[in-house]
């Protein structure tokens, strides 16, 4: 037999014994569970929630927990519900006159009888009968009254609203019931071989197992040189390994956890029947965390099959996706002249070059944020791959432009060095004449910083290496000291400076630019965007050269006519202009299409996420890729004053094509980064244990005691008064009665 008492304790249900007949019924005398009795019984869901609640057929866990509890004790509780008021007399006269046969314990109404709904219903605690399970015993019983038991509580946790102590309530009581005794363990035999299952180990849930499901478990499986239909064969002796094997592949990370245990009561009939199959299940989640962590390339190809080949695969077949037919007019016009081989790298070349033409505008990004439309980029190719294409490309879109602008800020420099030196003996020389730059070739941060400030604050300089040799070969402080700078730069950061002197920066700027840089492997991957610089890593897109069949005869190029480069020449030119008549202002645009496509990538990628085809190190890649492809979109906008479909189009190629590179880049890279973070958390991090709000934890009526209980075992004050009055100052509280409060919805 066995009474518990369920309580709260740490945000779980734990099983408290109640031992005497004395202790029973003052609990279910008290006057809080009576206040609750009478306003359950008149409808109020809340107040039957917050009723004492008992369980009778288990035993709890060895920490008193109830949830996942296999001990049955030798009392079984039993629920009969929806019986019309009319019988109900009759129905309890029958039980009472079967009690002895039935070995009954307990008889109660239950809380929801109400003769105004015009039904109600009854708990039962009985002896169990030992050779029987749960379900059996329950059927037996079902059969022996000649009522219908309440299916869905048929598991040994299965919990009951108590009702009160009176005599209409509480019908019958036997002391025997509060004796903690274990029921033995039930067998059930197979009809072929004999071999024994575990009835309460039987494996248990509603779900029925997906044909993608049950495809991902096979493949699993034959990954692991199982032959999916031979892994629960009656009399051998290897399901354990069997499934184990299975669950070490990852078939875990593919499925739900219900979805898993459906697959296995349909795969494996004969061991989900046991309870090593369950502890099993319980101690590889528990233990291994089997749903989470990364998807190994095998594992994520397997997913793919599972869900058929109409779905997208981003397994090692994940190619880089073919540029738009139609690209927009400008960018078109400035690749035109290139192979189109090399187009996939030329076209975010243009836009990285575009945004210092249009650096005053900006757009509200997805999450609310202002955004300019600077944009770095880094072009990565051995030698002898023609990379040099991506700056004879930004020459020609400069030199009308940004080019012209310095040239002009230049000969002002020396005018204003001519007159000063015209005037070196006049009481007021001229002051010094600080150059406007628009273009910056230094890897100086000082140099940067007073360019940007003679510049102002929405002014953009465009930052280009032709080799990132320069950055890389520089001392590692002063690059770090660059790398913040730029990374600062990127994020739209304020920068202050406490240099004391003529030729550096002693202000508070904010750093604005745009960056095109190309180099080898070695330079760009192994010293540029190493381990201590991935902040600089997230923040390009890396764009590979593409491998090309060796000639030795350069490619070649093709002039525009006369008309086009005119055209070219004119569109860009009047896109500077439009940036000059802001002068020190910005206009802020608005782009809900940009917005929408953005938002769309976005929920593809979650979806390719939930589905396995992208790992944790990719999404923790992606966070950036959408203000890659607002920031490219501005100056089209700028330019035109709509969002034109080929823009659309481009910048959603835009996103996939950098988060291709990013990924193929630089994935595994954070994959490590990210598991030896979890091992430091793990491993080397104190966790801060806070008090916490104890509110949410108590039930919806409760007593001022069992408030300053519930606290004192949490380890904080029992001075609970003035906490309480708060709550109901804030209205989270109500006091119904002298020391008792309902919680305010």
């Amino acid at each position: 037999m066995s009474c518990h008492q369920i309580i709260v304790q740490d945000g779980r249900k734990v099983c408290r014994p109640v031992t005497s007949r004395q202790e029973y019924l003052k609990l279910r005398g008290s006057k809080e569970n009576v206040s609750n009795r009478i306003m359950a019984g008149l409808g109020n869901g809340d107040a039957k929630r917050s009723l004492i609640q008992m369980n009778y057929s288990c035993l709890p866990n060895e920490d008193g927990s109830l949830r996942g509890a296999t001990r049955m004790s030798t009392s079984v509780g039993m629920d009969v519900d929806h019986i019309q008021w009319g019988q109900m007399q009759a129905i309890k006269e029958h039980i009472l006159q079967k009690k002895d046969e039935l070995g009954l314990l307990m008889l109660e109404m239950s809380a929801s009888s109400s003769e105004e709904h015009g039904e109600g219903g009854y708990h039962l605690a009985f002896r169990r009968r030992q050779e029987l399970s749960q379900e059996g015993n329950l059927k037996w019983a079902s059969d022996l009254l000649g009522v219908k038991y309440d299916s869905g509580a048929k598991d040994i946790t299965r919990v009951f609203f108590t009702t009160s102590a009176s005599e209409e309530d509480l019908i019958f009581l036997d002391d025997e019931l509060f004796k903690i005794e274990e029921a033995e363990k039930v067998e059930d035999k197979h009809e072929e071989t004999g071999q024994e299952a575990s009835p309460q180990g039987d494996l248990e849930g509603a779900e029925e197992p997906t044909a993608q499901s049950l495809a991902a478990f096979d493949l699993c499986a034959q990954n692991a040189g199982l032959k999916p239909d031979e892994m629960d064969v009656w009399g051998e002796h290897n399901w354990h390994n069997n499934l184990m094997a299975v669950l070490s592949v990852g078939v875990a990370k593919l499925m739900s956890r219900e979805q898993l245990v459906a697959v296995i009561r349909k795969r494996l009939p004969n061991y989900a029947k046991t309870e090593d199959c369950k502890n099993l299940i319980k101690y590889f989640f528990e233990n291994y965390n089997a749903d989470r962590g990364f998807m190994t390339a095998s594992l994520r190809k397997i997913n793919a099959q599972a869900q058929g080949t109409e779905k997208e695969r981003l397994t090692e077949d994940w190619n880089p996706p073919a540029l738009p037919k139609k690209l927009p007019h400008l960018i078109q016009l400035f690749i035109k002249s290139f192979p189109a081989e090399y187009h996939p790298v030329l076209a975010p070349s243009v836009s990285v070059v575009l945004a210092p033409h249009a650096a005053h505008f900006r757009t509200t990004y997805i999450d609310g944020r202002i955004v300019p439309p600077g944009l770095y980029a880094g072009i990565v190719a051995p030698s002898g791959s023609n990379k040099s294409f991506v700056m004879n490309l930004m020459d020609e879109m400069t030199k009308n432009t940004l080019q012209a602008w310095d040239a002009n800020e230049w000969a002002k420099v020396r005018e204003n060095q001519e007159l000063r030196e015209k005037m070196c003996n006049a009481k007021e020389k001229p002051a010094r004449y600080r150059p406007r730059l628009r273009i910056a070739e230094t890897m100086s941060k000082t140099s940067l910083l007073e360019l940007q400030t003679n510049l102002g604050d929405n002014g953009m300089l465009l930052c280009s290496w032709s080799e990132a040799d320069a950055l890389a070969n520089a001392a590692r402080a002063q690059f770090s000291d660059i790398s913040v700078l730029l990374r600062k730069a990127w994020d739209g950061d304020v920068v202050r400076q406490y240099y004391m002197s003529e030729n550096s920066c002693n202000t508070q700027t904010r750093v604005n630019a745009s960056i095109l840089l190309t180099g080898t492997p070695k330079a760009v991957l192994s010293r540029l965007f190493s381990d201590t610089e991935d902040g600089m890593m997230q923040r390009f897109m890396p764009m590979l050269m593409p491998p090309m069949k060796r000639s030795f005869l350069p490619p070649r190029i093709t002039p525009l006519s006369s008309e086009e480069k005119a055209e070219r020449d004119g569109l860009l030119a009047s896109l500077w202009q439009k940036d000059l008549s802001l002068g020190e202002d910005t206009l802020t645009l608005e782009m809900p299409k940009t917005q929408k496509v953005v938002r769309e990538w976005y929920n593809e990628l979650e979806e390719k996420y939930s589905d396995g085809l992208v790992s944790e190190a990719e999404a923790n890649l992606s966070r950036r890729v959408g203000q890659f492809m607002m920031r490219a979109a501005i100056p089209f906008v700028a330019l035109y004053g709509e969002e034109q479909k080929e823009m659309l189009d481009y910048v959603r190629w835009l996103g996939d094509y950098v988060f291709y590179n990013i990924c193929y880049i630089f994935s595994s890279r954070v994959a490590h980064d990210m598991r030896e973070s979890d091992k430091l958390l793990c491993n080397h991090i104190d966790r801060r244990v806070t008090a916490e709000p104890l509110l949410s934890c108590m039930p919806e009526t409760f007593t001022i005691q069992m408030f300053r209980e519930e606290r004192l075992r949490h380890g904080q004050s029992d001075v609970v008064r003035p906490l309480l009055a708060r709550y109901c100052k804030k209205g989270k509280l109500q006091r119904i009665e002298n020391g008792v409060y309902r919680k305010v919805a």
